[in-house]
């Protein structure tokens, strides 16, 4: 029995994000991919049109510029008879941009009832169009050089002092 709850941390456009990073321990979990969970969100971002990589294989662009992706995180709030999981997206400051609807399960055996929760949370992305459009890029920054702009003071001194001579305030 799957049961969907609350939504999303408000407006978000996750068309300016380049890639989901998934951590190989999620959440509270003490073994990497345990109960597979990290296999199977890798697989359900993937189906729904991301491209996603693990937290220790990022491609180069990545490493250079980190804020290009979203982590990917499990919140747990599994009561004694029920496994309740959100997931959370955050940017390179740690910041929750997009939270999912809760899935839920009350199957018994843990690994069926997180495959079930996640996929049910993972529905909320269903209704999202995602393509990545890089956001504008910053300008390069320009670069002035006044090495040749300072004339010869000598020359433009005098020459100043010769019109003025011959000039007034009230008359040429």
């Amino acid at each position: 029995m799957l049961i969907i709850g609350y939504v999303g941390i408000g407006q978000v456009d996750l068309n300016s994000y380049k890639y989901i990073i998934i951590p190989k321990t999620l959440g509270e979990f003490e073994k990497q991919n345990q109960y597979l969970t990290s296999t199977l969100l890798k697989h359900e971002f993937v189906q729904n049109g991301f491209t996603v990589v693990y937290e220790d294989a990022l491609p180069e662009d990545l490493l250079l510029r980190t804020c290009l992706g979203l982590t990917a995180m499990l919140k747990d709030d599994s009561s004694m008879f029920r496994t309740k999981i959100s997931i959370v997206l955050e940017d390179c400051q740690g910041r929750a941009v997009y939270s999912t609807l809760e899935g839920s399960s009350t199957e018994k055996e843990y690994p069926k009832a997180y495959k079930e929760a996640i996929q049910a949370a993972m529905e909320s992305f269903t209704t999202f169009d995602y393509s990545y459009s890089e956001k504008d890029k910053v300008a390069e920054p320009i670069t002035l050089n006044f090495k040749n702009d300072v004339k010869n003071l000598a020359s433009d001194i005098s020459a100043s002092l010769d019109s003025s001579s011959k000039c007034n305030s009230f008359s040429c």
